[in-house]
């Protein structure tokens, strides 16, 4: 999957739209035929609902005209106005794969709520340390 002009394969986890002082948008996981997932993020509200239903449904997707960021040993599937989604077939069924939500969602957990936290660690570098104070 060096510069892939299409991707198949099937929406999961499709979020809620949110803001950004530049945009709006919103992510999504896809699953593709080697059992790779690759997160998806949309720059076009209008393809939220299309990719929602989608998604609810386990119907395979095509996509095309979009570019891939590499960021390090993961990579991002970015896609605006121009993306394009259309149904298509595949050879292989949908997986569950459970919801993930990153670290910035936390701003909206309410002083003493109680959470569980599973994280993957990506990348390790040179020891910190934090106080909780400071994370508030």
């Amino acid at each position: 999957m060096d510069n892939p002009t299409e991707i198949c394969g099937f929406i999961h986890n499709v979020s809620p739209l949110k803001k950004s002082s530049k945009s709006t948008y919103f992510d999504s996981v896809v699953q593709t035929a080697d059992d790779t997932n690759i997160r998806a993020i949309c720059f076009s509200p209008k393809k939220q609902s299309d990719l929602q239903t989608r998604s609810k449904a386990s119907s395979p997707v095509k996509l095309t005209n979009f570019r891939i960021q590499e960021n390090g040993h993961s990579k991002t599937i970015l896609m605006d106005n121009r993306g394009q989604v259309a149904e298509t077939k595949v050879s292989f069924s949908p997986k569950a794969i459970p919801q993930t939500d990153n670290i910035a969602s936390l701003s909206g957990v309410h002083l003493q709520q109680v959470i569980t936290l599973k994280a993957k660690v990506t990348h390790m570098g040179a020891t910190k340390k934090q106080s909780p104070q400071a994370m508030l």
